[in-house]
């Protein structure tokens, strides 16, 4: 829901939309809303856990639209349940996406504007680490999210990179 909310606010506000997720037919049922109201909406399925598709996606992006300027990242997965309880694969599956899904994204974005000698933005949604119970797999991954982005919003500052983390949700 909130990268649907993400893209129709870029479009009202100009800008070249490009929106990526794993299921197609939701991508497509976005393309298709906004376009029935005169906006452009490019849509490209990845799998952010694997680093190939996400190259591929940035290819697709940059052929469809451009470079980006700005990269919205607000993708995440996880399930209820006792950290106590979680098995392995189920950790595993949410950090490989949350976590590691979140890197590949900000890092080819940042490798590619290094290349370009250009700068960029990068917006994190993240859930908010405190205040949640029962999601413990989720909220370590999304720590390791936030404390990834203030490393790097200060190693890549000099490269004209912006990074912001936001954390909309329940807190104490």
């Amino acid at each position: 829901m909130l990268f649907r909310s993400c893209a129709w606010l870029a479009a009202r506000l100009g800008a070249r939309v490009v929106i990526a997720g794993r299921k197609a037919d939701k991508l497509d049922a976005v393309v298709s809303a906004m376009a029935a109201r005169g906006f452009v909406c490019h849509a490209f399925p990845v799998d952010i856990r694997e680093r190939s598709s996400v190259e591929a996606l940035f290819d697709r992006c940059e052929q469809a639209a451009g470079a980006p300027d700005l990269l919205v990242q607000s993708a995440g997965g996880q399930f209820p349940t006792a950290a106590i309880d979680v098995s392995e694969k189920g950790w595993k599956a949410v950090v490989d996406t949350n976590l590691n899904g979140t890197f590949n994204l900000m890092q080819c974005a940042a490798q590619r504007w290094r290349t370009a000698a250009r700068g960029g933005s990068i917006v994190n949604i993240v859930v908010s680490p405190r205040g949640l119970h029962g999601v413990a797999h989720t909220v370590a991954a999304r720590a390791g999210v936030i404390a990834f982005s203030e490393a790097v919003a200060v190693e890549w500052a000099p490269l004209g990179i912006r990074i912001n983390c936001i954390a909309p949700g329940a807190d104490r």
